[in-house]
C-alpha cells in the first residue's frame, strides 16, 4: 500500500506503477503531467517513453543530442503525438497524481521519478519508493533499473538485505 505522504511533485516527476514483473521485465502505468497515463510493457518501453517525455518538455535539457545523416521532418506525425491528452487540460496536476497515487496504487510497488540531469548519455535524479516512503538517488539508468528491480525484490521480505534497506539504516544511525 502507498503511504499517505506523498511529497513534493514536480511537473517532470513520473509516476511508475508497477503490475506485474515476468521474466524479470516490468509491467505497468505510467503518469506524467505531459502524457497523462499510459501502460508500458517491458524496461525498454518505460525508459523510451520517459525519454520522449524529457526530450517534449526539453527539460533536463540533454547534454549529448542524437545526430543523423537524414533530414529531420518539420511537425511531428500522428504516432509521435502522446495519445493522452496533457494533465494541465485534464485537471490539476497534484491533484491527478494523488487520486492515481492512493487509487490506483502498482500492484508490485509504485515509484516516483524525478531525473535532474541528463548528463553523459544517461540520467541522474532521485527515484522514491512510495510502498516503504524511502528516496535513493541514482547516477545512471542503469543504477534506476536496478534499484527499482531490488525494491521489488525485497517487496514482502523486510528483512532482506539491499541498497534500500543500507540507505534507511543510514538515515537513522545519522
Amino acid at each position: 500500500m502507498v503511504s499517505g505522504n506523498l511529497g513534493a511533485v514536480s511537473p517532470t516527476s513520473v509516476w511508475v506503477f508497477v503490475d506485474s514483473t515476468e521474466d524479470h521485465d516490468l509491467n505497468g502505468r505510467l503518469a506524467s503531467p505531459a502524457f497523462g497515463i499510459t501502460t508500458f510493457s517491458g524496461v525498454l518501453a518505460l525508459i523510451t517513453r520517459m525519454e520522449q517525455f524529457y526530450n517534449e518538455k526539453r527539460f533536463p535539457q540533454s547534454s549529448m543530442q542524437i545526430r543523423s545523416f537524414h533530414k529531420k521532418k518539420r511537425g511531428k506525425t500522428a504516432e509521435e503525438k502522446p495519445s493522452v491528452p496533457a494533465a494541465e487540460q485534464r485537471g490539476d496536476l497534484e491533484e491527478m497524481l494523488a487520486r492515481i497515487g492512493m487509487e490506483e496504487p502498482g500492484k508490485r510497488a509504485t515509484f516516483v521519478i524525478s531525473v535532474l540531469f541528463r548528463q553523459n548519455a544517461t540520467w541522474q535524479g532521485t527515484v522514491r519508493w512510495l510502498n516503504r516512503d524511502q528516496t535513493q538517488r541514482f547516477r545512471s539508468t542503469l543504477e534506476l533499473i536496478s534499484l527499482m528491480e531490488d525494491a521489488l525484490s525485497q517487496d514482502g521480505a523486510p528483512g532482506e538485505p539491499g541498497r534500500w534497506r543500507e540507505s534507511a539504516d543510514k538515515t537513522e544511525n545519522g
